[in-house]
């Protein structure tokens, strides 16, 4: 499944995003055009952008544990999505 196929992904963010990286005077027109409102960005783009962080961070501390002075600490699951979650937020 590709990110493009995904029910949790909007579509038209993820040609948003990359027509805005690959054809970016193309974009930046068809942008201009739209009406938007703040709370409309924010819902739309930055909130489901800004999960990517936590998110990849998350996933980081499950599959690669930490190796401190010949100790393997793994991030607990519960701990971990906590974290994913507040950082998101802030």
């Amino acid at each position: 499944m590709t990110a493009e196929n995904s029910s949790a992904i909007n579509p038209g963010l993820v040609a948003r995003v990359k027509n805005i990286l690959l054809q970016p005077k193309l974009e930046w027109p068809v942008i201009d055009a739209e009406a938007a409102t703040t709370r409309s960005l924010f819902a739309r783009y930055a909130m489901i952008l800004a999960a990517i962080g936590p998110l990849a961070g998350l996933i980081g501390g499950q599959l690669f544990p930490i190796h401190i002075f010949g100790t393997v600490m793994r991030t607990p699951l519960v701990g971990g999505l906590l974290g994913a979650i507040i950082t998101w937020g802030l």
